[in-house]
């Protein structure tokens, strides 16, 4: 097996870990801030959007600090970083024992984790171009499994055994993923970076190194793809942290709600581990632009009666679906990201797009927090399915907008090499 293939499926199995590590508790805050604070249901609506957006916030933050680290010193070493710092984090929280504290605790988690942006560096820096986008929707799925598998079994072991139980459970899932990924990972082979016409002074600081690169990111057309990344972020986060309450308040109480929760999760990460090595397959067979406005249209038309469905089956059916269609949507918006960029500075990417998407996720969960108090938590989903059309309507502009363009631009030089 290549190193490039072992690399991957290493990764994969350590993303699966991680995430269902954090997913073994994450999912079921809510219920643990109500528990050790006793707060009614709109207080827990309101910090519920605040300790949701608080790792975001300082995960955005580090990002680009943890990404120019990747560059210099190895995607492999990050990976460790991120690993460790949630077993710790997972752990610590698990002896929390007010609202500060877990608050706190999430802030920690964002400064030092960030498994995903680690991963897809390392991956992404030792893949050939021709299998980045079958890779990096390979390498996503692990996200959506790890994220089905850690609420399913989080939602058991929460009613068999509490809360902090779980946490203990979520910070061993990490600490064998840190250990695989000492023992079986190999760091990418680095590459000469291409000649370009850069100036050498930009690398005289991260700060004028980053600023560089975002001149750059211009001039290549790729501020576009990080606006996509932040509208999917914010739609996202927006409803997720909120799926708990939603489901309680449906069934009337919290007895055994963590199981259905639980259920739910896993469905919605498993349809979107599928999407993962399904659709988002096709960006290496077709336009990547044009597949990406077709599943955004698709998941906006099945994310729109989510405010309306009143059942619990058919809310999860249409969920599910949604989920789906975004799931095939950022592997191949990261493929474009990274076909554009230079392998050794991928590490830089990943962290500037980090950034974009976890400031998606600050405003993302804030905003639904406001829309749950003041409107209801039924609106949130109105309002996601929103912001989702929204994204389709830009971004089916700026498509046809720029096919308008190369078409026209050839057509000219067509007429030139005539004459």
């Amino acid at each position: 097996m290549t190193h490039w293939k072992r690399n991957l499926a290493i990764a994969w199995c350590t993303q699966v870990l991680s995430l269902s590590g954090f997913g073994f508790v994450i999912p079921f805050l809510p219920y643990f801030l109500q528990e050790i604070t006793g707060m009614d249901a709109v207080q827990v609506r309101g910090w519920t959007g605040i300790i949701s957006a608080a790792p975001a916030l300082s995960m955005g933050l580090m990002a680009p600090v943890w990404g120019w680290t990747a560059d210099r010193f190895g995607r492999k070493l990050m990976l460790l970083r991120a690993m460790a710092g949630g077993a710790i984090v997972m752990t610590l929280l698990s002896r929390a024992g007010s609202l500060y504290a877990v608050l706190v605790l999430r802030i920690v988690q964002g400064l030092f984790t960030g498994t995903v942006g680690a991963s897809g560096a390392l991956v992404a820096s030792g893949t050939p171009e021709r299998r980045m986008s079958a890779a990096l929707g390979f390498l996503s799925s692990s996200n959506f499994v790890g994220f089905s598998l850690g609420p399913l079994f989080g939602g058991i072991a929460a009613e068999a055994f509490g809360y902090r139980t779980s946490f203990l459970f979520g910070g061993a899932l990490l600490s064998i993923g840190f250990a695989l990924v000492a023992l079986l990972i190999r760091e990418p082979e680095r590459q000469a970076p291409p000649k370009r016409t850069v100036p050498q002074r930009a690398g005289s600081s991260m700060a004028k190194r980053v600023i560089a690169w975002l001149r750059r990111a211009k001039t290549d057309g790729l501020l576009p793809a990080f606006g996509l990344i932040f509208a999917l972020r914010f739609g996202r986060t927006m409803v997720i942290p909120f799926l708990p309450l939603y489901v309680q308040q449906v069934r009337g109480t919290i007895v055994g709600t963590p199981t259905v929760m639980g259920t739910i999760q896993a469905a919605a990460g498993l349809a979107t581990a599928l999407a993962g090595v399904t659709v988002a397959r096709l960006g290496d067979s077709m336009s990547r632009g044009r597949l990406i406005i077709v599943l955004l249209l698709a998941a906006t038309a099945a994310a729109t009666p989510l405010a309306f469905m009143s059942r619990l089956g058919w809310f999860t059916a249409l969920y599910v679906l949604t989920t789906f269609c975004l799931g095939g949507v950022e592997p191949n918006v990261q493929s474009v990201l990274s076909s554009r960029t230079e392998r050794d500075r991928r590490g830089l990417l990943f962290g500037i797009q980090t950034l974009v998407g976890n400031t998606g996720w600050v405003v993302g969960p804030l905003m639904g927090g406001w829309v749950s108090v003041h409107l209801g938590i039924r609106s949130v989903f109105l309002t996601t399915a929103g912001v989702f059309g929204i994204t389709v309507a830009i971004g089916t502009y700026r498509y046809a907008r720029s096919r308008f363009t190369d078409g026209d631009s050839r057509r000219r030089a067509y007429r030139s090499a005539g004459r």
